[in-house]
C-alpha cells in the first residue's frame, strides 16, 4: 500500500512498511524526485540522493563517517599521534603539531580571560593565516562558535553577518580594518582582535613586510581604529599573552 501527503511544496509517497518514501517537488525544470531510505537498526534515518554516478566510484565510500566530538579534539588526537609531524608551514614558519596545539590551548585561555564563552559567536575576518586556525580550534574548545567571514566582503555585507550572528569579538586582518571602523558602531561587537599578515612571517619576511607603505598606511589605520572607538582593541601577539 502506498500512502500519498503533500506539504508544501512537494509530495511524499510512504510505502506500507515505512522504509522509504520519494519526496516530489517541482521547479521550472518540471518534477524531481529525492528518495530518502531509511535503514533497519539505525535510530536515525540516513538521506541520500539518487546518485547513478556512485556505480562509477572505485572503492571511493559515498559517504564519509564522521567521529562524535568536537573538532578540537580531533586536532588534539592528530597532536597526540602525530606530535612530531609538521601541522603547517606559513612562508617557511614550521609548527608542529604538538607545537600548534599548544598555541591553540594558548589561545583559548585567552579568549576566557576576555570573557568569551559557551555558545558565544567570535566573528573570525581573515585570510588563511595561522592565526585563524589557531583562533577556529581554541573556539571550539571553549564552546564558542565561530562565525567565518571572507575578509574582501564588502562593508555592509560584513555588518549584516555581524548581526545576523550576533557577533559579540572580530578577529580580523588588519587589511580589512577600515571596513570595521565604518561599520562597528552599527553592530554589538565589543572586542576587536587585529591581525598582522607579518605576525608569523619568518624575522627576515616580517621586516621587509612591515617596511612596505602598505605596512605604513595599516598602522595609521589601527591608530586611527582605536582613537575612534572604546571597544576593546588589542594586537593578536598582545591578545595571546591575555
Amino acid at each position: 500500500m502506498i500512502y500519498v501527503l503533500r506539504i508544501g511544496n512537494y509530495i511524499i509517497r510512504l510505502n506500507s512498511k515505512i522504509e522509504k518514501f520519494t519526496k516530489i517537488y517541482y521547479n521550472v525544470n518540471g518534477p524531481c524526485e529525492r528518495t530518502i531510505y531509511y535503514e533497519r537498526g539505525m535510530n536515525m534515518a540516513k538521506e541520500r540522493v539518487k546518485a547513478p554516478w556512485l556505480n562509477f566510484y572505485d572503492g571511493v565510500k559515498p559517504h564519509l563517517e564522521y567521529p562524535d566530538f568536537s573538532a578540537y579534539k580531533l586536532i588534539e588526537f592528530t597532536s597526540f599521534k602525530h606530535a612530531n609531524n609538521i601541522s603547517y608551514n606559513y612562508f617557511g614558519t614550521k609548527r608542529t603539531y604538538y607545537e600548534f596545539l599548544k598555541q591553540i590551548d594558548e589561545a583559548a585561555r585567552a579568549f576566557k580571560n576576555i570573557g568569551i564563552g559557551h555558545k558565544d559567536i567570535v566573528s573570525i575576518i581573515m585570510p588563511n593565516t595561522p592565526e585563524a586556525i589557531i583562533a577556529f580550534y581554541a573556539i571550539n574548545k571553549i564552546g564558542a562558535i565561530s562565525n567565518m567571514i571572507h575578509p574582501l566582503s564588502g562593508e555592509n555585507e560584513i555588518k549584516d553577518f555581524l548581526n545576523k550572528a550576533n557577533s559579540r569579538c572580530v578577529i580580523v586582518i588588519d587589511a580589512a580594518l577600515e571596513k570595521i571602523n565604518n561599520i562597528i558602531k552599527d553592530t554589538k561587537v565589543k572586542d576587536v582582535i587585529v591581525v598582522s599578515a607579518a605576525d608569523s612571517m619568518p624575522p627576515y619576511l616580517a621586516i621587509a613586510y612591515n617596511a612596505t607603505n602598505t605596512f605604513k598606511d595599516l598602522a595609521k589605520a589601527l591608530k586611527n581604529f582605536i582613537s575612534q572607538n572604546n571597544k576593546l582593541t588589542i594586537r593578536w601577539n598582545e591578545f595571546i599573552k591575555q
